[in-house]
């Protein structure tokens, strides 16, 4: 009996991240094209202050994200 239910839920979210899918994809298949702009496209250059301790795990992990980013 609780087979049966486990898998009568399974099937349920199953068909439901399905249809949330496959309604997520006619909805940017309908949209796609209403965001089409004929203007250029114009690239601002902003520039960011980032304030780390990198004495902590955190603080190191991003400084070295942060080292090898800009060394490619």
């Amino acid at each position: 009996m609780e087979f049966q239910g486990k898998k009568k839920r399974t099937m349920l979210c199953f068909s439901f991240v399905t249809s949330l899918s496959v309604l997520g994809y006619f909805l940017y298949a309908a949209t796609k094209d209403l965001h089409y702009d004929s203007r250029p496209t114009t690239v601002e250059e902003v520039h960011v202050g980032v304030i780390l301790h990198v004495e902590s795990r955190e603080g190191k992990i991003v400084h070295s994200c942060m080292i090898e980013n800009f060394s490619n």
